[in-house]
């Protein structure tokens, strides 16, 4: 029952979320028919516990009849009734009378406690589910941001075959190091290694040249600002977006100042309550770009010695992205930055460039050095640029 709840309210979640999709590719019948056959099944396991309830209550009350039936039988025996007193006979009906609310309250029993069976398993996986591992003991208010990746290797709960296999990258502190590389390449795993979302099943990751599971877990993360291409906002003023988990610590100015850097602060002051306003579970009163804007401006805030950049610019327009890659290049002096992107525009002047690819890094360099081993970067380049050399496929 709970499982089948549960999909009547996605189907109609994902209808309410994507009705925009849903009117352009006609998609209203398909949609329909789906949470009716939810609903449907939803109505008919009703059905069958509220019959099997009845059935229940009919049976209690047919064997109560039959019990009461053969009392008054026994009790008008000749040899009984003489034996009985009027206080007698009137306890014993009155006491089975009593029984019968007990005893048809019995019929709910197997239903609730099936339904409460159910909630528990579910409730006891999310127990069981182990905990995040934090056996560190090391402390560190501000990290210098050398980082190295020694024969790192990773594959993903549930799966056989490697994300990372035997990775090595040595990243000096103040170096900016992009990561490049076909969808599902690796790039972002790398990142979730770092930040010890995950741990690496062999081989190690030092920051400062101490392992990072030495570190107690919230110091690693502090060390670290975010800004991701799955970007989530809370249901909150775009102040206390920005200051997330920090409010008391940042002045207005300082908040304003990083909004400004990120360019948050063009749309932010068209806004009737300003850095006040606010923003909708998630920014859904945002546009993309603008959501964009305000997670930029908390990685600003936060002034880690790491800064590690998913997709950062990938929402937004070629002028705004051109305004913040400008903020990001200040920004980036004397930390350690990370950059995940697809487009090499954006990451020419990076000091390293790794192309990963199916786990593994393929070339690395500057983009100039790339570029004159007119190996597989360069050929990436020249299908982005749309001049993809003709005797590239004949040095392979």
């Amino acid at each position: 029952m709970q499982n089948n709840m549960g999909m009547v309210t996605s189907s109609a979640e994902q209808m309410l979320k994507g009705h925009k999709e849903i009117r352009i590719f006609g998609g209203q019948k398909e949609e329909s028919k789906r949470f009716n056959y939810f609903s449907n099944f939803m109505r008919q396991q009703c059905m069958k516990i509220v019959v099997a309830s009845a059935a229940l209550d009919m049976i209690i009350q047919l064997i109560f009849s039959i019990a009461l039936a053969g009392i008054l039988y026994i009790s008008s025996l000749p040899k009984v009734i003489e034996s009985l007193t009027a206080g007698t006979i009137t306890v014993i009906f009155s006491s089975m009378i009593a029984l019968m609310r007990p005893l048809k309250s019995l019929t709910n029993v197997n239903s609730n406690f099936q339904k409460g069976m159910v909630a528990c398993q579910t409730l006891f996986s999310i127990l069981d589910i182990q905990k995040e591992q934090d056996r560190g003991i090391l402390k560190i208010k501000r990290a210098r941001g050398e980082i190295k990746f020694k024969n790192v290797t990773f594959t993903y709960p549930g799966k056989t075959t490697p994300s990372l296999k035997n990775i090595n990258i040595q990243i000096s502190s103040g170096c900016t190091v992009a990561l490049i590389g076909s969808s599902g390449s690796g790039k972002s795993t790398l990142i979730n290694l770092l930040t010890r979302f995950y741990d690496v099943n062999e081989g190690v990751i030092l920051l400062d040249n101490i392992d990072v599971k030495k570190y107690k877990l919230s110091h690693l993360r502090n060390q670290v600002a975010l800004v991701s291409q799955n970007i989530y906002l809370f249901n909150d003023t775009i102040a206390n977006n920005i200051a997330y988990a920090k409010k008391n610590t940042y002045s207005k100015k300082q908040i304003e100042k990083a909004a400004s850097m990120a360019y948050a602060m063009n749309f932010i002051i068209k806004m009737k309550n300003g850095l006040n306003t606010i923003i909708g579970e998630n920014g859904i009163l945002l546009s993309g770009g603008q959501r964009q804007r305000i997670a930029i401006a908390r990685a600003l805030l936060r002034d880690c010695p790491i800064l590690i950049l998913d997709e950062a610019t990938s929402s937004l327009d070629i002028e705004s992205e051109i305004a913040i890659q400008k903020a990001l290049n200040k920004l980036k002096k004397n930390r350690t930055s990370l950059i995940v992107a697809h487009r090499i525009s954006t990451i020419k002047k990076s000091d390293i460039i790794l192309l990963v690819e199916n786990g593994k890094i393929i070339e690395y360099g500057s983009h100039n050095e790339l570029m004159e081993l007119q190996g597989a970067y360069a050929h990436m380049h020249y299908l982005q640029l749309g001049q993809e050399k003709k005797d590239f496929f004949k040095r392979i």
